[in-house]
């Protein structure tokens, strides 16, 4: 119990942390985050230029072979955005037709698309975008009538009365939309496709809310201001996500063109809308004010949309690592032994975006591949402290932070075990980075738990529980591996397209932990 106590009071705020021995530890929040200290000059960044580099008048297939070479494309190897977009329908045009829907279609492209400045996976990804804002544009001109006709039945014949509860739906939409960024926070970086795909869900479900309004005109103001808060939670998680998705399609990643593609992407979507409402006013026509009609009508309109949506995301690949992406990565590595390297094309076609029943969508990413134990990133210190490292070590809590303080000092992150209490055979493993760690020590330490996790789960599956000798020998295991294979892991991960400077494994608690040194009294 003394020494419980004691790591508890080791584990305090910063304002009055306790000292034990000659070093004390404290858990810090919003840490900064520094940067990767890897000189980028000496390593070699293979650029991969994606755009196809034979598109004539035959060629009309989906499946386009282009250079991973040449950064350049000659003018008789120019992409045409005709035929890569609407490859059956172009073959059926004749050349001439093919050239001016070309000139029309440069205007909402990024410029140079012609010659590489975008890969071919960015027209594919926009033509269901555009196709998906079509069909939300048409379903919010149907919603958006039966508001206003909600409205009307619900006010009488008092006009002001029904301005005053318009005025309170998109207050209270806007406050709710506000909480729901403040919660979300980073998220958005970490995992756009996931947002991306959810401000879809709920703007689906705004739009639904606002048909349903009619139905019961008296709850117009409590009805109208959730489907409000739909509306601009969808706004600010499909606003927040789609940096993360330009940045994706940019030359060589780098962001040089971002404006021009987050400008011609603004362009595609008013033009999507203009041409969705056409639609919507044309089917309104048909439907008249009827829920019965409207509300089959909006469905369809929203399968429709989250279908497009969907399909324009699997041809989105981020080279950033998530916890989703980092154990792809790291898991590949460990299992091939280095022999074999995860690009980003491998990872994206791998990637979950819904998961079974929508469970990662709405809960997020839980390790499909190792269901023996479980990681946690800077996860409560204080609970693995109590533990005993693993609960039911004899290791005391002093003797557990005085081993932790050293590895903060040598390896700017710990790693502890501890077993899961309401699962038999479930471990927890837990990596904290210290403070002053780096994107790759982060990366470093990602690595070591997932080779901790990989030797757990085959003693584990041979039905056998671990012992306290078998973990101490699994951590200087993956200690002993990782000293081997540190340098090898980062160079393939820049050479294999991915962003070491950048990651985003923190996603859930942002506290790094603080050990520092102080004289002995």
């Amino acid at each position: 119990m003394r020494a419980a106590a004691s790591a508890r009071a080791l584990l305090r705020q910063r304002s009055a942390p306790r000292i034990f021995g000659a070093t004390r530890i404290v858990e810090v929040s919003s840490p900064t985050r520094v940067a990767g200290q890897h000189n980028q000059d000496s390593l070699e960044i293979r650029c991969r230029n994606e755009i196809s580099a034979n598109l004539d008048d035959d060629d009309h297939n989906d499946n386009h072979q282009f250079s991973s070479e040449s950064s350049s494309t000659t003018n008789d190897q120019q992409v045409s955005a005709t035929r890569t977009l609407f490859p059956r329908v172009s073959d059926m045009l004749p050349t001439t037709a093919v050239r001016t829907l070309d000139a029309g279609i440069q205007h909402f492209l990024p410029r140079g698309y012609t010659t590489g400045s975008v890969p071919l996976n960015y027209f594919r990804y926009t033509k269901w975008s555009v196709l998906a804002s079509i069909a939300t544009s048409a379903g919010m001109v149907l919603s958006t009538q039966s508001l206003l006709y909600a409205i009307g039945l619900g006010a009488g014949a008092i006009p002001t009365a029904a301005a005053l509860n318009w005025v309170l739906k998109d207050g209270l939409g806007q406050l709710g939309g506000v909480l729901f960024a403040s919660l979300v926070n980073n998220h958005f970086d970490s995992d756009p496709k996931r947002w991306r795909l959810v401000a879809s869900v709920a703007l689906d479900g705004a739009v639904l809310l606002q048909a349903l309004t009619p139905l019961a005109p008296s709850l117009f103001l409590p009805v109208a201001a959730l489907a409000n808060v739909g509306m601009n939670v969808s706004w600010l998680a499909a606003s927040a996500s789609r940096a993360g998705i330009h940045l994706s399609f940019t030359t060589g990643r780098t962001g040089m063109n971002i404006a021009d593609i987050t400008a011609k992407a603004g362009s595609q979507t008013t033009f999507a809308s203009t041409v969705g409402m056409a639609c919507g006013v044309l089917l309104s026509t048909g439907v008249g004010s009827s829920p019965e009609l409207i509300l089959p009508t909006l469905a369809v309109l929203s399968a429709l949309h989250l279908t497009c949506t969907y399909q324009c995301l699997l041809h989105v690949t981020l080279n950033t690592l998530n916890n989703q992406r980092a154990e792809h990565v790291a898991y590949e590595y460990v299992m091939k032994k280095g022999r074999q390297y995860c690009t980003v094309e491998e990872a994206a076609k791998s990637e979950i975006v819904v998961g079974t029943y929508g469970k990662h969508l709405a809960l997020g990413f839980e390790s499909p591949r190792m269901h023996q134990s479980r990681l946690e990133v800077n996860g409560d210190l204080e609970t693995y402290v109590e533990g005993g490292n693993s609960g039911g070590s004899g290791e005391s809590g002093g003797a557990i932070m005085e081993r932790l303080c050293q590895s903060f000092k040598e390896r700017k992150y710990a790693i502890l075990l501890m077993k899961e209490e309401r699962k038999v055979m479930t471990t927890r493993v837990g990596l904290f980075v210290g403070e002053t760690a780096t994107s790759h020590d982060v990366l470093l330490g990602h690595l070591q738990a997932t080779k901790m996790r990989q030797l757990l789960e085959s003693i584990q599956q041979k039905g056998g529980a671990v012992s306290e000798s078998q973990r101490d020998d699994i951590a200087q295991e993956a200690e002993s591996w990782l000293d081997e294979v540190r340098e090898d892991y980062l160079s393939s991960l820049v050479d294999h397209g991915w962003n070491i400077d950048n990651v985003f494994l923190e996603e859930d608690t942002a506290r790094r932990v603080t050990v520092s040194s102080v004289p002995s009294p």
